[in-house]
């Protein structure tokens, strides 16, 4: 078992069920799961390997989502970002992280940008942008969620692989990388669905960023469930 079969096997069981709402956007199971084969599929197109950590440098959105779906079904790791940092506190963390693989959006560009020829040994194989327009060296998200094939992955992720890198507040030094595995993120997701009576007909409301530990095992215990968020 690992965190993207939870989504591949929705999809199968539940494929007209509303899975995701962000603003305009409305995704069932079905949905949801042919955008994340797509953009895994990408990912693995420009180079992306089981393994890989990938930076993301994003505020809340359908992308989010999205985004960690596919690297858990790809077995890449992913590293959430405080779209906040910048400066000198950005530069350590995508030093630190190693990122292969770096999402970006309007927001958060220019602060990579700033930082970008200051990295040292860190050589991305991509740059990718989430919205409409971004200059000519970035990949377009879209265009990757929605032309490349939509079926599963044909990656081995055990249970035992790394799924997350979750960066401390660093309140008493640098922040601290912390690793997280398939098997402890499902650990939460069953906790926390026994432990706040989640259901399968539940919408969970997701109101601080998913770069946040919180926000993230709330929002995907939900998915665990089958419900909505």
């Amino acid at each position: 078992m690992n965190v993207g079969n939870i989504l591949r096997y929705n999809a199968r069981n539940y494929p007209r069920k509303e899975a995701l709402v962000s603003g305009e956007v409305r995704l069932t199971y079905e949905e949801l799961n042919q955008r994340v084969n797509s953009l895994a599929s990408g990912l693995s197109k420009i180079g992306l390997r089981k393994g890989d950590n990938t930076a993301i440098m994003l505020q809340n959105g359908s992308e989010y989502i999205e985004i960690y779906f596919a690297l858990a079904k790809l077995g890449a790791v992913a590293v959430p970002l405080n779209f906040m940092y910048k400066g000198m506190g950005l530069k350590y963390l995508m030093e630190n992280s190693d990122a292969r693989v770096v999402f970006v959006e309007s927001r958060t560009r220019g602060e990579v940008e700033k930082i970008r020829g200051e990295l040292r040994g860190v050589r991305p194989l991509a740059y990718i942008h989430v919205g409409p327009k971004a200059p000519g060296e970035y990949l377009l998200y879209e265009e990757l969620c929605v032309s490349n094939e939509t079926k599963e992955p044909d990656v081995p992720v055990d249970e035992e692989d790394d799924l997350l890198i979750l960066y401390s507040s660093g309140t008493t030094g640098f922040p601290k990388g912390i690793v997280l595995t398939h098997k402890i993120r499902l650990t939460y997701y069953h906790w926390c669905g026994l432990q706040y009576g989640m259901r399968f007909q539940d919408v969970h409301l997701v109101n601080t960023p998913l770069y946040h530990n919180v926000a993230g095992f709330m929002s995907f215990s939900q998915f665990y469930t089958g419900g909505k968020v």
